[in-house]
């Protein structure tokens, strides 16, 4: 009786370890791209001051492509930076500072809002990279 079940639990244990497992690969169709967008934040007048805020300034860039999926399911990241001769030095992640002034961006379906702080001049013209990501809702 010993001998047969001994016999068993190494035959057993012999189509265990020559079992073949089986690769998955698991394939997502879906793509979840991001889209970057490059938009002029104007200098002077076109940041418009903010009532009864002093030192504060708004300027709003329209984004049609920016539609109420993409507001509720998807992600706005906002950076700014200065154009040169040699095109784009460097982004800054907005919120933030540059140069002393404090940003601030606040997104809405169709448009993004840019706000300014400061006890200066309000900005020259710089460029704006809006990058809009995709995303599958999770709860």
């Amino acid at each position: 009786m010993k001998r047969i079940l001994l016999a068993l639990v190494i035959a057993s244990a012999t189509m265990l370890s020559f079992n073949s497992c089986t690769k998955e690969y698991i394939t997502n169709n879906e793509s979840l791209p991001g889209l970057s967008f490059y938009k002029d934040l104007l200098g002077g007048s076109a940041w418009r001051p903010v009532s009864g805020r002093p030192n504060e300034f708004e300027q709003t860039i329209a984004l049609p492509e920016l539609d109420q999926v993409a507001f509720e399911d998807g992600h706005v990241s906002v950076s700014i930076g200065t154009r040169t001769s040699n095109g784009i030095d460097e982004f800054f992640n907005i919120p933030g500072t540059v140069d002393g002034r404090t940003y601030d961006v606040r997104y809405a379906v169709g448009r993004v809002t840019f706000t300014v702080f400061t006890n200066g001049s309000v900005p020259a013209t710089q460029v704006a990279k809006i990058v809009l990501t995709d995303a599958s809702v999770g709860n």
